[in-house]
């Protein structure tokens, strides 16, 4: 299903999520679901312009899961695209919050990846799991 703002500009949602009773949430809503999990997504490379992964960082295992994925969002996301790691909004986290809504506009790719895991999916995973 495709749907529209009020400026006429439309866009389609897909969902994912690791557990088939949430994505039931979304039955009737035409929004595409499927249940994986995120560190497999899925989806082909650059299949998305914006990848979101909203208040779940804190049921990972550990941090190689957060880690890859990560490196799973930054695969499916359209180059120019914007990637959202985002989880409990409070004092501790602002910072590391802010840094995760990046701009993927320039070559370093590799380089990118290897800021999100450091300063982004660690730093959550850790503050999340470890009250740091």
């Amino acid at each position: 299903r495709t749907f529209s703002y009020n400026s006429g500009e439309s866009f389609e949602i897909v969902g994912a999520d690791f557990s088939a009773g949430m994505l039931r949430h979304l039955e009737g809503t035409g929004i595409e679901t499927h249940c994986c999990e995120a560190n497999a997504l899925p989806f082909p490379d650059a299949a998305f312009d914006k990848v979101y992964l909203h208040s779940l960082a804190h049921y990972f295992p550990d941090e190689t899961y957060a880690e890859q994925a990560v490196c799973e969002m930054l695969r499916v996301c359209k180059p120019g695209g914007r990637v959202l790691v985002g989880d409990v909004l409070n004092g501790l986290l602002k910072q590391d919050y802010d840094r995760a809504s990046l701009r993927l506009n320039w070559r370093g790719l590799k380089r990118l990846k290897k800021l999100l895991i450091d300063y982004v999916a660690r730093p959550i995973y850790q503050r999340l799991k470890y009250g740091q």
